[in-house]
């Protein structure tokens, strides 16, 4: 039951939010391994992830350094 290839088309209400980054994975600055690991947490079980030891502790990386980002992000405007 995998849906890793299907593609949803866009909706309709998303030309009203023009602004809106819908990829947000584009914008950061994480290597093609890292947005691939993400990618696949989102799409498969967290347990697959976190059931070997090295997928584990590269999300864990990963994911400290989403939170460096958007603690950076968030020194930067003022909040």
């Amino acid at each position: 039951m995998s849906t890793s290839g299907a593609k949803l088309s866009p909706s309709p209400v998303a030309l009203a939010f023009s602004q809106i980054q819908w990829d947000p994975l584009g914008s950061l600055r994480l290597t093609a391994q890292e947005t691939a690991l993400l990618r696949m947490a989102e799409s498969n079980p967290i347990e697959y992830t976190l059931a070997d030891s090295r997928d584990a502790s590269m999300y864990a990386r990963v994911l400290l350094k989403l939170l460096a980002e958007a603690a950076a992000a968030g020194a930067g405007t003022g909040h």
